[in-house]
């Protein structure tokens, strides 16, 4: 629905864009943001969909359940709602902390797998250590565990889009990498929580473990880093180069 939604904005934009201006101006313009149709971006860019796609759909699910599990471990150790609270913000501190002073660099200096690979295994063991927790302060380090590695890896699902987004259609793409990453955050929670009313709230801590193990393992032997892959100096955009055009040769009144 995400992609069809920004499919049709993009679509509205070109058609306004095209009416509003004139001659060969116009035309060149409309031309330089070409509406390349959906299945034909899914078959030349499945397989970015399928590596890094996976692993942010992985990843968007670890996060969103461990918004579920933190809450459901903090009322099961006999919390109060403040302490349930606190639990959550004192996790979202040391996420946003990690990300402001580490994220950026690690993946600028060594590339997004040195970001992803140890923010999933620290992920993992929180979700281990969370099945054993008993008492308020277990509760804050397992957070600050899951909050330094979920910190590591703040931005990596915008920085693999742009990285994998097609020049001539980052519309049509990142509509589909929207879709396939939410699926993650769709199916996974209901599924830990699925796991822990058949069974106990601590194997369905383990079940979360395994998940991220097994995206870790995914990132380490799938996802193609493209942090480092840069683009030939000569592929300049076709709309920044019509554009110079106009600048230097403005059309005549």
């Amino acid at each position: 629905f995400t992609a069809m939604v920004l499919i049709a904005s993009h679509s509205l934009y070109l058609r306004r864009k095209s009416a509003d201006l004139d001659g060969a101006d116009g035309e060149a313009l409309t031309a330089s943001m070409p509406n390349v149709p959906l299945m034909s971006v899914l078959r030349d860019h499945w397989r970015g969909l399928l590596g890094a796609g996976l692993y942010c759909a992985m990843l968007n699910g670890i996060r969103n359940t461990w918004m579920v599990a933190l809450p459901l471990r903090g009322h099961h150790i006999g919390l109060s709602k403040l302490g349930i609270g606190a639990s959550v913000a004192w996790y979202r501190a040391c996420d946003a902390t990690v990300t402001t002073i580490a994220a950026g660099h690690i993946m600028d200096k060594y590339g997004l797998k040195a970001a992803a690979i140890p923010s999933m295994l620290l992920m993992g063991i929180a979700f281990s250590l969370l099945s054993v927790v008993k008492g308020s302060w277990s509760l804050a380090a397992v957070a600050l565990v899951f909050g330094v590695g979920n910190g590591f890896c703040g931005g990596i699902l915008n920085a693999f889009a742009t990285g994998l987004a097609p020049k001539n259609a980052r519309t049509q793409f990142l509509g589909l990498w929207k879709t396939v990453t939410s699926i993650g955050g769709i199916c996974v929670p209901p599924f830990f929580g699925m796991v822990s009313d058949a069974s106990n709230l601590d194997l369905a801590g383990y079940f979360a473990s395994g998940a991220a193990l097994c995206t870790l393992l995914w990132a380490v032997f799938v996802v193609q880093d493209v942090s480092k892959e840069a683009p030939p100096d000569s592929e300049v955009p076709q709309r920044e180069q019509i554009s110079v055009s106009l600048a230097h040769n403005p059309s005549p009144a």
